[in-house]
């Protein structure tokens, strides 16, 4: 499953460029070149920049999903499973587009060292793989995300 990670507090005074991930399968504009590790199998993407945390999470479809024709049992789970890692409250849920592949945003609420936070999560299967977008702001509106993170966003190779 998908790991959720806590954001750290930075200020970036740079401009935004494209990254593209070392494998091929996206680029995005970020704040910063991102931190990469793995946890779990997935491979996890961290930028942060004026209190803000961008995080692209990409994984193998769990073994119990991957012959279910709908995403939505899976993407059911990864919701569930972030809202109980985060110990938050689920907020709205929509669908969500990633070109022409369905997806679904979800936000979560919930509470870090630096005070209430809000967790807003895109998640979409493309064949035998899931990934997640994730930005993670103050509540209270004191750092606003920047719309280039999810704009910007674009799949290379299915």
């Amino acid at each position: 499953m998908l790991a959720v990670l806590p954001w750290g507090l930075s200020c970036s005074a740079q401009p935004w460029r494209e990254y593209r991930a070392p494998d091929g399968s996206f680029k995005v504009l970020l704040p910063e070149v991102p931190t990469v590790r793995e946890r779990n199998g997935d491979k996890l993407y961290l930028a942060f920049a004026d209190r803000v945390g961008y995080t692209i999470v990409s994984g193998r479809v769990p073994e119990r999903f991957r012959d279910d024709p709908s995403p939505e049992p899976l993407f059911d789970a990864l919701q569930a499973d972030t809202v109980r890692a985060l110990r938050g409250i689920l907020g709205p849920q929509h669908p969500a587009v990633l070109g022409e592949v369905p997806g679904r945003e979800f936000v979560v609420s919930h509470q870090l060292k630096t005070g209430a936070t809000e967790t807003t999560t895109r998640v979409f299967r493309i064949n035998d793989e899931v990934l997640a977008l994730q930005v993670m702001a103050p509540e209270d509106g004191s750092a606003v995300p920047d719309e280039r993170f999810w704009s910007s966003f674009v799949v290379l190779r299915p």
